[in-house]
């Protein structure tokens, strides 16, 4: 039998990170022997202490102390108090003073810079065939969006964003403007998880619903119109592997199926891809448990009403991830 996913070693998903401050995050952080990952970090010592945490088996890994913007220009990175927050955009002091704990937005330290476009880097580094972009640099994703529209509109097939629904930093644009720009290149919002805040006047024990103030957004590409016709069979493996480690079981499905229409994948392929998007029974009842017991703290608790200052939705993947993982090893390396 000719091991589809055995492809996978040799041509890796090619994982983009811009704004890579804390390291790789869930669930990439399980599939290191199918993804190679460049990182974008314009504060330089935090590039480098995430370079300097790179095992000697991670040679998949790669950090850039580069800002990214939509082109070359100067820039001022204003790096705040807590450095998580720190942007090259000013922080919105009118609105982030009513709310808790806003002291971690004060800027205590600037550093100028200059910024390029992700094509543009790209290109002068020689690197292609992006698979699945995250970005989250607090408040200028949009333009970082802008200055990859050929990379967008060859190569991405998913893309994980931090977006506002409220001006955390003077002029920034909302997740309505990221949303438009994405929407019209191609891609669907399938998930989006919902942070809340709510306002220092009121206890923070106090129950009260909490305003949504930003939230992580995944898209995958949906409309690939004529060009489905040019999609490779590795291009196609590494769609529907995404896909399934977010979750999306049902999309990495109908992929297989339209692979299949366009004879991208032949009954073999179809078939091992089938093989790993089923979940057993015994992952379902898990998965009931679970969601039966986030009913019940429903009950205890209604949707929406939180007894923080801050909360958030939360994705429901981590059943999925350890089942994924473990087929996927002994697809690639046991070749059964």
């Amino acid at each position: 039998m000719n091991n589809i996913f055995k492809e996978l070693k040799k041509d890796k998903i090619l994982y983009v990170d811009v704004g890579a401050r804390w390291g790789i995050t869930e669930p990439w952080v399980h599939f290191g022997d199918i993804i190679n990952i460049i990182g974008f970090e314009p504060d330089e010592t935090e590039c480098k202490k995430l370079n300097a945490q790179i095992r000697e088996k991670d040679v998949f890994i790669k950090y850039l102390p580069i800002a990214l913007l939509d082109g070359k220009k100067d820039a001022t990175l204003n790096i705040t108090k807590s450095p998580g927050c720190s942007s090259l955009l000013k922080p919105n002091t009118k609105l982030l003073n009513q709310f808790p704990d806003f002291e971690r937005f004060n800027i205590v330290k600037k550093t100028q810079l200059s910024t390029n476009s992700l094509n543009s880097v790209l290109e002068e580094n020689r690197i292609r065939d992006i698979d699945f972009i995250k970005v989250d640099t607090q408040g200028t994703e949009l333009k970082i969006f802008q200055g990859s529209g050929q990379v967008l509109s060859k190569d991405v097939f998913g893309i994980a964003v931090e977006v506002e629904f409220a001006q955390l930093y003077e002029d920034q644009p909302l997740f309505a403007d990221v949303d438009k720009y994405l929407r019209e290149n191609g891609f669907t919002l399938f998930d989006l998880n919902r942070h809340r805040w709510k306002r220092e006047n009121i206890p923070a024990n106090m129950p009260a619903r909490g305003q949504i103030i930003f939230g992580d957004a995944l898209y995958f590409r949906t409309d690939f119109g004529e060009d489905v016709k040019s999609i490779s069979r590795t291009k196609g493996i590494k769609m529907i592997i995404i896909a399934a480690l977010h979750g999306y079981y049902d999309y990495g499905r109908h992929l297989n199926e339209l692979f299949f229409k366009y004879d991208i994948f032949n009954q073999e392929d179809k078939n091992q891809i089938e093989q790993l998007l089923c979940i057993k029974p015994v992952n379902q009842i898990r998965r009931v448990s679970r969601l039966f017991k986030k009913f019940m703290a429903n009950v205890l608790r209604p949707k929406g009403i939180q007894v923080g200052w801050a909360d958030s939705d939360g994705f429901e993947i981590g059943i999925y991830i350890n089942d994924l993982r473990i087929k996927m090893s002994k697809l690639i390396n046991d070749g059964s």
